[in-house]
This record gives structure tokens, C-alpha cells and sequence, in this order.
């Protein structure tokens, strides 16, 4: 009896590389965080292949790469239609990370930069730096039609490595992105070689006969995704604190893999703010200024409500900087006598140079054009000294300059068309 719709070829693929920037996989345990990682029997963590496949899915569906039959045809129909029962031809398996080490990190929710009752947890992260393996196994059958999967796995692999793919929670802050090393591959064609069949049988992925594919062969393909890189340099100094010291500090500034960060957080917190401010000093109506700058940097009003941020901010390791260690105390403002105490050291960056990267969907609800108007506002005042970014900025840290002064004077041109969108009568964003 012949078999129907029978499988003519498998490939493997084993990608392997290092996270570039911290990992966040919850696994809904509090045990030593508010937010623990998910870990093996072992110890050890890891990202589940369910996790990988649903952003894997995603990155598709948001940059419209193929129609959705074709995603539907490779990833497995969804649960719309109870007739349509389609199996996944992509088999994920679990990230798996070697010689990292776990690291904690404090968040605190702010409103006007003072920290909100309650607001302050931590969360546990694989460290960035740690070497990853990711498998992949593809099946092609007979009647799989003229689906594109070979552009659609080609498209995964190439966000990846570019970074704009990243995998965990929190990726529109910066978590979860990657470094591609390698991409090995491994093709049984059943239909072109008889033997392919006993050949897989006794094959596993440390054999070793793997062919060694050049990234370059991943061609780089279209996104709905804008991104802007905005070189700056710290003025003076910059601090972005960790209480988790040792010795005679206080407190220091925080790090991922031994280099001074700013985290996606921070930049994300800081824009929101100052653009509050902004739309204040523009007196735009207050729900309408709400309304916005939820849809930009995204909203939690209940438990199981809020939308996701637009734009996307990516963690920004610090270069070619020195520490600055300082000894203060705190004064009475009313006596100018020193307060019992309150002697403590702690050290800060001083100097250096950074990048910040944002991103954006071109395809969300507010168009191009007002979002580049928004962050020309916003990338100006951090410019000028309005904004500055981390602690202390009340004694002139967090100041920075732009590298490029003329980086973004295509963007002043959509400064206008936000405060029309925004005054616009029908009182809607």
C-alpha cells in the first residue's frame, strides 16, 4: 500500500553563536527572583522550542514576507479553523546555553522619576556573552505545493544574525538578541538518493559531516521594519545603578558581560517622559497625549490588558570610557550641616561612546512620518542636555552629544504633521 502525501526531504540545520545581549526566559517560578529563567533537570537554562517557533512566526506575519497560507503551510495551521489541521513541517528544538551564568537585574516602574509604591522588582537573565546551540529540522512531502519555504527559513536565519529577530521576553527593550557564528546544514533527499533513507536512520547531529553554510548565503530580505543607529558620546559622566557590590561601594554603574550598559529600559523611560513633557508644553489634550504615547511605548492598565510598544529600543553598550569613583555625603538644606550617615561612595562612567538603536514596524497604527517627527523631537533635546538619561541627572550626569550633528535633519521636515496630527479636531490618534 503506497503512502499518501509521503515526506521527500529533510534538512537540518544547527546554528550556533552567543547572545549579544541579556536573555529573559520566565518560567513563571519566583523562587529567586520576582522573574526566575526556565532551567533543565540539570540546572542549566535554556529557551523553549515552543518560544522560538511562536517568534519565529511572528517576525513572519509582522514583515509580510510570504502570504499567510505559505507561513500557515510551514509553521502549522492555527486554531481558527477546527477543519484545518495542518502539522508544523518546522521542528524547533530547545535553545540550549553552555557556560553562562544566570545574572539579576532591578526594575523599578517611575513616574516622574520617582519610584512608584510598589513598583520595583527584579528578574533573573542568562548573561549575554553565553554560547548557545539552536537545531532545526525541516520536512518537505509531496504535496506541499509552491509554499516558500526555503525564503521563509532563509528569512529566520538572516533576522537572527542581523539582530532584528530576537528571541524571550522584553525584545522591544533590547533583550534576547543574538550573534550568529555558524550555520551548519545537513540535506537527505529521499526522492534524488535511494540511500538517503538508511543514511538517516543512523545519523545524529554529532556525526560531524554537517556542511558549513556562509551567512552570506542567507540573503538579506525585506522587513517591515525601519531602524535608526544614533551614534552619541557621554559629555560627562553617566550613571545607570547597581546596588549589588562588594567592598567599600555603594552602589556602581550596571554591566552585561563586564562593559557599562544602558538598557532598553532606561532609554524607553526616559523618551516616554520627556515626550509627556513635550506634549504638555504643546498643550495637547491630556487623554489625546495618554492615547499616544501608549500606542508608542506601549501600556499595562490590567492584568490581562495593554498593547505592545512600538518602538523598540536595543541596549547600548558603552566604549573607550574610565571609571569615576566619588566619595559624597548628603547636606541639610536647612542647617547646610552634614546628615548623619549619609557618607557614601559609588562609582560612574565617565566619558566614552555608544550607540542607540531604535526600531519601529512601518505597518503599525501612527504612521512614518510622526513617529520620525517624535524621535527628531526627542533625539534633539538629548542633543541640547534637555534629556538626560540614568541617575544623578540632578547634578549633571546622563548628558550626551550627537557624533553626527546632521544625522537626522531629514526628520525635522515631520515635526509639523505631528502637532497637526496630534491638534487635529476629530479627537482621535
Amino acid at each position: 500500500m503506497s503512502l499518501k502525501n509521503k515526506i521527500v526531504k529533510r534538512v537540518y540545520f544547527e546554528i550556533e553563536g552567543a547572545l549579544a545581549s541579556p536573555l529573559l526566559s520566565g518560567s513563571g517560578a519566583d523562587h529567586f527572583t520576582n522573574m526566575d529563567i526556565v532551567r533543565d533537570y540539570y540546572g542549566n537554562p535554556f529557551l523553549p522550542g515552543t518560544a522560538c517557533a511562536g517568534a519565529f512566526r511572528q517576525w513572519l506575519m509582522e514583515n509580510a514576507l510570504e502570504n499567510a497560507s505559505s507561513i500557515a503551510s510551514l509553521f502549522g495551521s492555527q486554531k481558527e479553523d477546527p477543519n484545518d489541521l495542518k502539522q508544523s513541517r518546522l521542528f524547533i528544538s530547545d535553545v540550549m546555553f553552555y557556560g553562562g551564568k544566570a545574572i539579576v537585574r532591578d526594575h523599578v516602574h517611575l513616574e516622574d522619576k520617582v519610584a512608584k509604591k510598589m513598583g520595583k522588582f527584579d528578574v533573573e537573565l542568562v548573561e549575554n556573552g553565553t554560547p548557545f546551540i539552536m537545531r532545526l529540522e525541516y520536512i518537505e512531502r509531496e504535496n506541499t505545493g509552491s509554499h516558500s519555504d526555503e525564503a521563509l527559513i532563509h528569512s529566520i536565519i538572516h533576522g537572527l544574525f542581523s539582530g532584528a529577530l530576537k528571541l524571550g521576553g522584553k525584545t522591544s527593550r533590547g533583550y534576547g538578541k543574538l550573534t550568529v557564528n555558524s550555520v551548519r546544514r545537513k540535506v537527505f533527499d529521499y526522492a534524488g538518493d535511494k540511500g538517503a533513507v538508511k543514511e538517516w536512520l543512523d545519523w545524529t547531529f554529532t556525526k560531524g559531516d554537517m556542511e558549513t553554510v556562509p551567512i552570506s548565503a542567507y540573503k538579506q530580505c525585506q522587513t517591515a521594519f525601519e531602524t535608526v543607529t544614533i551614534p552619541l558620546k557621554i559629555k560627562q559622566t553617566i550613571l545607570v545603578r547597581d546596588y549589588k557590590v562588594a567592598g567599600s561601594l555603594d552602589y556602581t554603574y550596571l554591566t552585561a558581560n563586564g562593559s557599562p550598559v544602558i538598557p532598553g529600559t532606561t532609554w524607553a523611560g526616559a523618551f516616554r517622559h520627556q515626550l509627556q513633557e513635550i506634549l504638555n508644553a504643546l498643550q495637547i489634550d491630556a487623554n489625546k497625549s495618554q492615547e499616544f504615547i501608549d500606542q508608542l511605548f506601549g501600556s499595562k492598565k490590567e492584568a490581562d490588558e495593554g498593547s505592545p510598544s512600538i518602538l523598540q529600543f536595543e541596549e547600548s553598550a558603552i566604549r573607550e570610557h574610565t571609571s569615576l569613583v566619588r566619595t559624597r555625603n548628603a547636606i541639610d538644606r536647612f542647617s547646610g550641616a552634614t546628615i548623619k550617615g549619609a557618607l557614601f561612595t559609588g562609582k560612574s562612567v565617565c566619558k566614552g561612546e555608544t550607540e542607540l538603536i531604535i526600531r519601529w514596524n512601518r505597518k503599525r497604527a501612527i504612521s512614518n512620518e510622526i513617529i520620525r517627527g517624535v524621535l527628531y523631537w526627542l533625539i534633539q533635546d538629548l542633543h541640547h542636555g534637555f534629556l538626560a538619561i540614568g541617575g544623578e541627572t540632578a547634578v549633571g550626569r546622563g548628558v550626551f552629544e550627537l557624533r553626527d550633528q546632521n544625522l537626522l535633519d531629514e526628520y525635522k521636515t515631520d515635526c509639523k504633521k505631528v502637532v497637526r496630527f496630534l491638534k487635529k479636531e476629530d479627537g482621535k490618534v
